[in-house]
């Protein structure tokens, strides 16, 4: 159950490439929205989600350009997989869950009318909690394939963490989420 290269190694520089040059699209546009969020809002409810979202969507994007410098090394650095997975696990859940946290709150202001500042940490346990307790349990927990069996930096768990700690949470989210833009923009 390692990391299996699954492409011819041409294949699979050309499939990083656009992973990188995504990365980069990604980046200049979630410093875009920070800066700019930074410089010219008010700091309103849902600017202030914007803005945490755009700034997992940062994280994550550095952690794909750093990802793919590595790719193209003949150096395996266990620290540095382990390091790159934890970076991805994090970002990318955290994207996944301030979409959901968005998603609340549009359903929330469109039926109460109204931002209710509470809510806000509970964003942020949801967001930024979720991501960092599974990181915790993949790391603490020893639960990563060693990533020298195929493509060189890419950590997963191992059965069933891979479910657990990254499928169910996620997947978990984006059902929740479309649910809630269902309940939120369907007519009543």
């Amino acid at each position: 159950m390692g990391c299996e290269h699954v492409l011819p190694l041409d294949q699979m520089n050309l499939v990083s490439l656009i992973t990188f040059c995504a990365s980069l699209l990604s980046l200049l546009g979630s410093s875009f929205m920070i800066c700019s969020i930074l410089n010219y809002s008010k700091g309103t409810g849902l600017t202030k989600l914007i803005l945490f979202l755009a700034v997992g969507d940062c994280i994550w994007s550095i952690g794909q350009i750093i990802t793919f410098a590595f790719v193209f090394t003949e150096h395996y650095s266990y620290i540095a997989c382990v390091s790159l997975r934890v970076v991805f696990q994090f970002s990318a859940g955290s994207t996944i869950f301030w979409t959901l946290c968005i998603s609340f709150h549009l359903y929330w202001r469109f039926f109460s009318g109204e931002f209710n500042e509470r809510f806000l940490s509970v964003y942020h346990l949801l967001a930024w909690g979720i991501p960092t307790l599974t990181c915790v349990v993949i790391v603490g927990g020893d639960f990563l394939e060693d990533g020298q069996t195929g493509v060189k930096v890419v950590c997963v768990p191992r059965e069933p963490w891979l479910f657990l700690v990254w499928f169910f949470p996620l997947i978990g989210a984006m059902i929740s989420t479309v649910i809630i833009y269902l309940f939120t923009f369907s007519p009543l």
